[in-house]
């Protein structure tokens, strides 16, 4: 059965042939749901036009992505040969960067014949092209695209550009040549200069043909010449170069298409790649080299001999050393690795098999290491790659220096998953090899469990630590803490986790999160943290030494629901026994109480108070921790307050001020401070028996 737009067809015909004459064609008509065909002439001259529906009348007729809110074809045919033809889109709409190239209403012109193209012209919003030739059996075709504005195609490019192709020889195998000019373009926010591409394809069946580049990327000078020839089963590169900035590489040889074996050798090096700053968008110095040998073996096989180096490259303002060798065939390969990075020296080396079994990646040895701490392989390990498609993987056990191992093993796919990961006694501080600060301490445990099927893996983790430390300026002092982390996923996708620390009588923390339908920027969330901190052991470190002191007790009852990309705020944080105190200065601030309460978006200060002498500070307002900026707005208002009371100063005050603005941006603070008496008690004598002196200073 035909489609349901087309289904049902009204037509009307109005046609007559004259004795001895041509038929002649008065009026035709064809209407259905998907549109209406028009047309009316003779075999002399035959004018025809087809307006189309809406494509959301045409429902699955038309392609995904592809739509319009009108479409009209007008065609003209003298002697049943000639044709003249132009279609007329409205409302097109297309994928990028088709879209971008014909915009909503492109123009398209043909003149010509069935088998030759006399002029074709499709013009858009962002490009325009233009063909022209003959095409059957043997074709003749030359095609001109030009792009006056990149970016109306993608965002990331700007800039002008033209492209040129010829095909010719028979339509089963025809030969290419192509040309793309600009004189300028930007790509990633990068400048390209100059660039003038060339392509020769003889034969498309075939790998021979030419490919030349030249042109400028953020001023450095950027080529390719590759040139191909092919004598029945074997190409030869003539000549294969590259250079770009500091870069070249160079490669020769032949390839058996046959066997797909190679014989011939690759280079590339760079003395300094400094010069290539601009394009990465960061500094860099220091070079690299690379030397590759291939053959073929007598039995079918293809040799590898390589080995690629740095040479004090600098990135970042960090360093780096590394050095690889491969070394066997595509059937057993040696490597061996090497390298000094900022976070910790490395080395190994194994090998790679492949044969009927599969494939096979031994490590024979591996290790990690920075200063006293590392993680080394504790016995050859393997990993191995069924036919079948699975990753096996016997046993890899890591051990860590000073102490303890982590260990994986088990299989995964190809339809099912059973991986186990352990963690025995590993140190806390082995994170700091990657975080130098703060320096941490303790040991880990955990397990890992990896199960069912590889569409929908069921995952259990546990992860214990204990005898956790921070060493700190801001910790000195805290005791250690105790940490346990718990995490389930279901087949389903639904996510689990539960978290509790205790660190003394200092911090008591309890977290769970609950992603029912798994992660995901929609995904429904469930959150929750509840636990309570004692101020005074947990901020005297940050206070240091001073004559500042700070006591009161925090507790947290806070929450979220909402989905992860847009939170919901719940719960809140309650100040109580509150008291700061700097006895130097003669600064007291005492009962201090209050609450935070998390409202959605945002975190409302229902109201802090303290008091001040006989009299009262009070904080209320809101701030919005999770949009840009931070904004809040907070208030804060004395009545009869005396925060400083000492035996130099003591002031009674009343205010009314006002914190407003993007925290993180140009907060601003303003209002009134009304001082209704200031006593000042000059001293008979300063203290610490007057003013030091320098003595000679020459």
């Amino acid at each position: 059965l035909a489609p349901e737009p087309v289904r049902a067809v009204d037509f009307a015909i109005d046609a007559r042939l004259p004795a001895g004459g041509q038929p002649e064609l008065a009026s035709l008509r064809l209407s259905t749901r998907a549109g209406e065909i028009t047309a009316q002439g003779s075999l002399a001259r035959l004018q025809a036009e087809a307006r189309l529906a809406p494509s959301a009348v045409l429902g699955d007729l038309v392609p995904a992505g592809f739509g319009w809110q009108a479409l009209t074809l007008t065609a003209t045919v003298e002697d049943g040969e000639r044709i003249q033809a132009a279609l007329r889109p409205q409302g097109l709409t297309a994928p990028e960067p088709l879209s971008g190239a014909l915009g909503p209403a492109p123009e398209a012109d043909y003149r010509g014949t069935i088998f030759r193209i006399d002029s074709l012209d499709v013009r858009g919003q962002g490009a325009r092209l233009q063909a022209s030739g003959t095409g059957w059996e043997v074709l003749e075709l030359h095609a001109v695209l030009d792009l006056p504005e990149l970016q109306r195609l993608r965002p990331e490019l700007s800039g002008p550009a033209r492209l040129e192709a010829w095909i010719t020889g028979p339509a089963a195998d025809p030969a290419i040549r192509l040309a793309a000019a600009s004189p300028g373009l930007v790509a990633a926010g990068r400048r390209i200069e100059a660039l003038d591409l060339s392509a020769e394809i003889p034969s498309v069946s075939g790998l021979a043909g030419t490919v030349r580049l030249t042109g400028r990327a953020e001023g450095q000078p950027v080529s390719l010449d590759l040139r191909a020839a092919q004598q029945g089963e074997t190409v030869r590169l003539d000549a294969a170069s590259l250079t770009f900035g500091p870069l070249q590489a160079r490669a020769e040889g032949s390839l058996n298409t046959t066997t797909t074996r190679f014989d011939g050798s690759l280079e590339a090096e760079a003395e300094n790649l400094a010069p290539l700053s601009g394009l990465i968008g960061q500094e860099i110095a220091g070079g690299f080299r690379l030397r590759a040998r291939l053959n073929p073996t007598p039995d079918g096989l293809q040799e590898f001999d390589a080995r690629a180096e740095t040479q004090r490259i600098a990135l970042g303002g960090q360093n780096y050393a590394a050095s690889m060798t491969l070394k066997g065939t595509d059937a057993a390969l040696d490597w061996q690795i090497q390298g000094k990075l900022p976070q910790a020296d490395v080395q190994g080396q194994g090998r790679f098999t492949r044969n009927e079994q599969g494939m096979r990646l031994d490590i024979a040895r591996f290790e990690a290491s920075q200063g006293e701490m590392g993680l080394r392989l504790a016995a050859p390990g393997a990993i191995l790659l069924p036919p079948s498609g699975a990753v096996q993987i016997p046993g890899l056990r890591l051990a860590a220096r000073p102490a303890g191992n982590f260990t994986l093993s088990g299989s995964w796919g190809p339809e099912r998953a059973d991986l186990r990961v352990a963690l025995a006694a590993l140190p806390a501080s082995l994170v700091n090899m990657f975080v130098p600060e703060p320096q941490l301490s303790g040991t880990v445990v955990g397990e890992a469990r990896i199960t069912g099927p590889t569409s929908a893996p069921e995952v259990n983790a546990t992860l214990n630590g204990t005898g956790l430390q921070v060493t700190a300026p801001w910790s000195q002092g805290w005791p250690a803490a105790s940490l346990r982390v718990q995490v389930q996923r279901a087949g389903s996708g639904a996510i689990r986790a539960e978290a509790a620390l205790r660190m003394g009588q200092l911090v008591t923390l309890d977290a769970t999160a609950s992603l029912p339908q798994g992660p995901g920027a929609d995904a429904p969330l469930n959150a929750s943290l509840r636990g309570n901190a004692n101020l005074q052991p947990l901020l005297a470190p940050s206070l240091g030494g001073g004559a500042n002191r700070v006591t009161g007790r925090l507790a947290l009852d806070g929450g979220a629901s909402g989905t992860l990309g847009a939170p919901v705020l719940t719960g809140g944080a309650t100040l109580s026994g509150g008291d700061i105190r700097n006895p130097l200065y003669g600064l007291r601030l005492t009962g201090i109480q209050g609450r935070i309460r998390a409202d959605g978006q945002r975190v409302v200060v229902e109201g802090i108070t303290a008091r001040a002498g006989n009299g009262t500070i009070r904080i209320t307002g809101q701030a919005e921790p999770l949009a840009p900026g931070i904004p809040l707005d907070l208030a804060i208002t004395a009545r009869d307050a005396t925060p400083v009371q000492s035996e130099l100063v003591t002031a009674l005050l009343d205010a009314d001020l006002r914190f407003t603005g993007p925290l993180q941006e140009n907060p601003a603070l303003g209002g009134t401070v009304r001082l209704r008496r200031v006593a000042v008690n000059i001293p008979q004598a300063l203290p610490g028996g007057g003013v030091a002196t320098l003595g000679e200073v020459r």
